[in-house]
C-alpha cells in the first residue's frame, strides 16, 4: 500500500519537474517495486511503467552531463552521469530477472570506467558493483568461464 501512495507522491512532483532525473529514477523504482507485490492487479502495465520511467530517466541523466569548466571537465562529468545512468538500468533489469538485459548496460558501465582509466578515472566509479553483478550474473547462468574473467580483470587488485 505504501508503494500506491509512493507513486502518487512521485507522480505530483514530476508534474512539476518532469525532466529532473532522481524523481524519474525514483518513480521508476516506485512502480518497480509494485510490480513485485502479491496483490499487484496487473504485473506487466506495473513493469511496462517502470521501464518506460527508467528509459525517461536515462535520457535525462545522459543529458544532465553538460557541466564543468574545461572540455575535460565536461567528458568526464558526462561520463559519470552516463556511467551511473547504465548501471541504474542495468541493476533494474537485473531485479526484474531480465540479466540477458542487463548484462549490455553492465558492460557499457565497465568500458565507461575503461575509457577513463588513463586520465584520472572518474568519480563514483561504479566498477566494482558493475563486474560483482555481471559475475553473478555469470555465475547464476552457469558460465563460470565468463565469470572468472570479469573477476579477473575488474575485481582482483
Amino acid at each position: 500500500m505504501l508503494t500506491r501512495h509512493l507513486i502518487d507522491y512521485y507522480t505530483r512532483v514530476y508534474t512539476i519537474c518532469p525532466n529532473n532525473p532522481m524523481v524519474l529514477l525514483s518513480i521508476s523504482l516506485a512502480y518497480l517495486h509494485r510490480s513485485m507485490q502479491r496483490q499487484c492487479e496487473n504485473r506487466h502495465i506495473q513493469a511496462l511503467q517502470a521501464i518506460t520511467f527508467l528509459f525517461e530517466y536515462y535520457d535525462a541523466r545522459v543529458a544532465a552531463g553538460e557541466s564543468g569548466e574545461s572540455p575535460t571537465e565536461k567528458e568526464r562529468v558526462k561520463a559519470e552521469m552516463r556511467q551511473e545512468a547504465e548501471f541504474n538500468v542495468a541493476r533494474s533489469f537485473h531485479h526484474l530477472g531480465l540479466a540477458h538485459l542487463a548484462i549490455p548496460y553492465y558492460q557499457r558501465c565497465l568500458g565507461i570506467s575503461d575509457e577513463w582509466i588513463d586520465k584520472g578515472g572518474i568519480e563514483g566509479d561504479l566498477k566494482w558493483e558493475a563486474a560483482y553483478m555481471l559475475e553473478m550474473i555469470y555465475i547464476t547462468s552457469g558460465n563460470p568461464q565468463a565469470a572468472m574473467e570479469v573477476a579477473e580483470k575488474w575485481l582482483v587488485i
